[in-house]
């Protein structure tokens, strides 16, 4: 296990535009309050598509387990939240590990870890919160080949 305290320094709010990619979008917000510690208190709206993939059995690999192929479901579609931690890594590129979870016209639930290439229908909106005194870094897992989630303490 791997912890830190910290607490929250400032919080941005957000409303990205129409065919705004949401991962991107997400990125560029925290690129422009210099933001590489925090949290997606909220984000929500309705995008054109969505692009996620899910956890599936790999028997092969460490844990049994990793990410499926991207599964793109056509929209409209309704973005009911996103949560997530915002990451960087050593070099200071941000890496958020975001989640979603979505409806559609006939309020079926989906939901997945967000993947590039999802865009904004009409808008999605919301708050990102920034961390003082943890440093949310992700470190190389050698042995899966795969960026990590390691928070630290500042």
């Amino acid at each position: 296990m791997f912890t830190a305290c910290g607490k929250m320094a400032r919080v941005v709010s957000f409303k990205l535009a129409p065919g705004d990619d949401l991962e991107a979008g997400l990125i560029a917000v925290c690129e422009r309050y210099q933001l590489q510690n925090g949290v997606i208190l909220s984000a929500f709206g309705s995008l054109q598509n969505a692009i996620v993939k899910n956890v599936i059995s790999i028997p092969t690999v460490k844990y049994n387990a990793g990410y499926g192929e991207p599964t793109e479901l056509e929209g409209p579609i309704e973005l009911l939240g996103a949560s997530g931690v915002i990451c960087h890594t050593d070099e200071g590129k941000i890496l958020p590990h975001i989640h979603i979870l979505l409806s559609d016209r006939n309020a079926n639930g989906f939901g997945g870890h967000l993947c590039p290439g999802t865009k904004v229908q009409i808008t999605v909106e919301g708050a990102i919160a920034e961390f003082e005194g943890i440093n949310m870094r992700k470190l190389m897992d050698h042995e899966r080949n795969i960026l990590i989630f390691r928070p630290e303490q500042l």
